[in-house]
């Protein structure tokens, strides 16, 4: 129940999953919701990726909310962004009322996950990591087209 929807992204294979969100978000308008949220993390992920790139210092930042895109306008969210020099990640949180947001992107795939507005950062961090360390390797063959030969 901590985990309403994720969208996880292969570069090396080109290729996007997504969870299922029927259950959690059955109308059209929840659908444009969650649609809406992904596109602010990304957008973010972007914005924080293309500044990395142009080598601003810093090993970290705090990243203001998006006008109207996040995940609530009610001023109260808690938004949080890092990128590790070290590592190449980049990780982008945000939390509101309404549910809460988590990016993180390397060079070799991206994670936008969206979850209960009550889960702690550390859960969903923990979450994360088991999706993108475990489920996913072992789920590859299932979630992924892969053929050795090209098409």
């Amino acid at each position: 129940e901590e985990l309403w929807h994720c969208v996880f992204k292969s570069t090396p294979m080109q290729q996007i999953i997504a969870a299922g969100c029927e259950e959690r978000f059955p109308s059209r308008a929840e659908k444009a919701r969650l649609f809406q949220w992904q596109q602010h993390v990304y957008s973010q992920l972007l914005d924080l990726r293309i500044a990395a790139e142009a080598g601003e210092s810093g090993h970290g930042w705090s990243a203001g909310a998006g006008a109207g895109a996040g995940p609530s306008r009610d001023g109260g969210a808690v938004n949080r962004a890092a990128r590790s020099k070290r590592t190449g990640m980049i990780e982008y949180w945000q939390v509101s009322s309404a549910a809460a947001l988590l990016g993180w992107s390397t060079k070799n795939w991206e994670l936008i996950a969206v979850f209960s507005p009550l889960v702690s950062e550390e859960r969903a961090l923990d979450i994360a990591q088991f999706l993108i360390k475990t489920w996913v390797p072992r789920e590859k063959a299932k979630l992924f087209l892969l053929c050795d030969n090209g098409w």
